[in-house]
Order: C-alpha cells, then sequence, then structure tokens
C-alpha cells in the first residue's frame, strides 16, 4: 500500500492545527501509566493502554505534538518546492545539452579541407608550422629547430610574423595548424 506524501502532509497539517498547541511532554505516573501533558497538570490525554513496561510509547506521542507536524509538512513543502525548482534547472540544462550535441555533431560531420591554400601551402610549409608551434610550447627547445629560411617562408605566406626579433603565428597560422591536425604531413 503506498500513501500519497502530499495528501498525508495535508491530513496531518490540518489535524495538527486543530490540536491543542502547548509544550507537550511525557511522563509516567506513580502507578507506572504513561501520559502525554501540556505541563500544569493540564494533561491532554493519559495513555493507559500503553503498557507501564513501555513508556517510550507516551515518548513518541509526545513529540507527535502539533509543532513538529507542522514543522514536519513546512519542511516536506519546502523540499517539494525545492525539487520542482531543481527539476525545472535539469529540464532546462538538458535541452541545453542536447542543443550542444546537436551543434558539435553538425560541425564535426563538415568536411574542412585546405585545398584552397594549397595553391601557395606546401606540406613543408605545414611541418614546419607545426614544428614551430611545438617550440612554442615547449621552452625548452629554444624554438631553435626550425632553419631561417624556414621561418622566411612562413613569414612569406602569412602563417608567421615578425615583431623584432621575435616570431609568431598569425590567425592563419592558427587556421592552418587547427584544420591540419591530426593530418600526417610530408616531413613529420
Amino acid at each position: 500500500m503506498t500513501t500519497d506524501i502530499t495528501e498525508l502532509a495535508q491530513r496531518m497539517k490540518a489535524a495538527a492545527e486543530k490540536a491543542t498547541p502547548g509544550n507537550w511532554r511525557a511522563f509516567q505516573y506513580h502507578d507506572g501509566r504513561c501520559g502525554v501533558g501540556g505541563g500544569n497538570h493540564d494533561e491532554i490525554m493519559v495513555c493507559e493502554h500503553i503498557s507501564k513496561k513501555r513508556p517510550h510509547d507516551a515518548v513518541f506521542i509526545a513529540l507527535a505534538n502539533p509543532a513538529n507536524a507542522l514543522a514536519l509538512v513546512e519542511a516536506l513543502e519546502k523540499a517539494q518546492r525545492m525539487e520542482s525548482y531543481w527539476k525545472t534547472q535539469c529540464r532546462g540544462i538538458t535541452d541545453h545539452c542536447e542543443e550542444l550535441q546537436a551543434r558539435i555533431a553538425e560541425l564535426e560531420s563538415r568536411t574542412v579541407t585546405i585545398e584552397p591554400f594549397r595553391s601557395f601551402v606546401t606540406d613543408a610549409d605545414l611541418a614546419a608550422l607545426h614544428r614551430f608551434a611545438e617550440c612554442c610550447d615547449d621552452p625548452e627547445s629554444g624554438g631553435h629547430d626550425l632553419e631561417k629560411e624556414q621561418v622566411r617562408r612562413l613569414e612569406a605566406i602569412g602563417a608567421l610574423q615578425r615583431s623584432g626579433r621575435i616570431s609568431y603565428i598569425t590567425g592563419f597560422g592558427d587556421v592552418l595548424i587547427s584544420i591540419t591536425s591530426g593530418i600526417k604531413v610530408e616531413g613529420e
């Protein structure tokens, strides 16, 4: 048997709002009977049917007081609101991820070609450009792996640009590197 938590919470809330408010506490009479009272001998009920050997039942009943029931219902309602909020957030994130996955699939399905550049970019140029990029990434190499003529050639095709004594990769050079990454070119 399953219980609808929302329905149960509403029944508890309605009952708690009608119940006697106050400081409920469990106690035991001199004859061993258990009771639950609100203080100053203003007993809410006497649990004579509870065994004298089971005073913990009276403690439980005392804890199931209106204030605690209302606090539990309030906590449940707050948790349900938070669950609803996070479900909405999750749906939004899931939708966004699906859009990104579709975009990635679209971009990955495109064939990138360097054929338009082949009229002036050679395999040797690409190999030298990749080596230059590796030298830039590895400060230990000092960038001395390329011949001056290779650097001049890369500057001539626009893949490198000189600033004083330093050469750096241009935007065009970055494009060449990105579209030829993973492609084995002559000289590698």
